[in-house]
């Protein structure tokens, strides 16, 4: 009952848009008008019509995710190399620029975890991100020199997903987020995907798990593994919110520490249906579909390693990010305050958890294990 009134909330809203013409025949309008000369254009779309009525239907529902629309067909990722792929394989996806420091982690993780196939979009690294993916065998090379913004990034996102098809499977994560979900050690990728369709989920929902060291002073003390000082997590802090869109969550270290709860859900495991499209990082379209699985899986957030602060204050003073970089201005706020006074910011906190194995995702309240019994 509770999915059906969801369902039934979103399909008003996108009909209650319909009925302001004006608004509605505008944007439509603006959409087909700025495409022309782009829609055929660029990466092939398999299904091209059904997209085109999918992003429509986006904008229809939410007229600010427009520019997601139109960047689509405008700003199309080149394809660099492609690996032979599987169909019936999960296939990862994620946007990187100069991610040298993290890239090779990111990779290691997910192979460990029974993914075989990435596709990854570089946004004009300079730092040998690029020459490296080149070298690995199971990664697709995308690139875009575009500046980024957060419009974009869901653009280029669905436009190689396009690409690969529906009826697919897709881990979608920044190359900060490293999934994991309860009893992992013993439940790959695969059966993820297996437990999912036995219960007819086609978005596993998750949260991002922000990981911290003791203290922010202790960055400049990393050698090789920043990784593995970056261990702590909140375990008391989240709480959550109910829309007509999904379920939130939000808290952990940033609502602590910086005074700013984020978003912390995230769909990060999909079935791509006709249909659907990634209008925001965090969740899709249509909404409905995003309340039929509880939360479980986390994203291990490392947002916060020693290279990552020189680029934060390039990212604020860009104000290409979701909401002029509102985020990043925070946290470089907040750094200057620590480099200013001298002092050490201590980021443990009596509900700190170190993460040893996935077992200990179990003090955080929102997540659930899953169950392999339906296996």
């Amino acid at each position: 009952m509770k999915n059906y009134i969801r369902k039934c909330k979103s399909c008003i809203k996108s009909y209650y848009s319909i009925l302001m013409p004006n608004k509605y025949i505008k944007n439509i309008s603006r959409f087909k008008k700025e495409i022309k000369n782009y829609r055929l254009s660029g990466l092939s779309i398999y299904d091209e019509q059904a997209w085109f009525r999918s992003l429509q239907r986006l904008i229809i529902a939410q007229p600010s995710e427009i520019d997601v629309a139109i960047s689509f067909y405008r700003d199309s990722p080149s394809l660099i190399k492609l690996t032979e792929f599987d169909a019936d394989k999960v296939t990862l996806i994620s946007v990187v620029k100069n991610e040298k420091y993290r890239i090779a982690k990111f990779l290691r993780h997910y192979r460990s975890i029974g993914v075989e196939q990435f596709a990854i979009i570089d946004n004009g690294s300079d730092d040998g991100t690029r020459e490296f993916l080149l070298e690995q065998n199971d990664v697709s090379l995308f690139s875009t020199d575009i500046e980024y913004t957060t419009n974009r990034r869901e653009a280029w996102i669905n436009r190689v997903m396009a690409y690969y098809g529906y009826n697919r499977w897709y881990i979608v994560v920044d190359s900060d987020e490293l999934l994991t979900y309860v009893d992992i050690e013993n439940h790959d990728i695969k059966s993820l995907i297996a437990w999912a369709e036995n219960k007819k989920i086609q978005r596993i929902r998750g949260m991002l798990v922000d990981m911290y060291a003791e203290s922010f002073k202790e960055f400049d003390n990393f050698e090789t593994d920043p990784y593995s000082q970056t261990c702590y997590f909140d375990s008391n802090t989240y709480y959550e919110e109910q829309s007509t869109r999904l379920d939130i969550v939000r808290g952990g270290l940033r609502a602590r520490i910086f005074d700013m709860p984020p978003m912390l859900t995230k769909y990060p495991v999909i079935q791509l249906k006709k249909g659907d499209v990634q209008g925001k990082s965090h969740f899709l379209y249509p909404y409905y579909k995003n309340v039929e699985s509880k939360c479980y899986l986390a994203l291990l957030h490392y947002k916060f390693l020693p290279q990552d602060f020189s680029r934060y204050r390039e990212i604020a003073q860009k104000g290409n990010y979701y909401n002029g970089s509102i985020q990043y201005k925070k946290y470089v706020e907040k750094f200057d305050q620590i480099e200013e006074n001298g002092s050490e910011c201590e980021l443990l906190y009596e509900g700190s958890v170190k993460y040893n194995n996935s077992m200990d995702l179990l003090h955080i309240e929102p997540l659930c294990a899953i169950e392999w019994k339906a296996l």
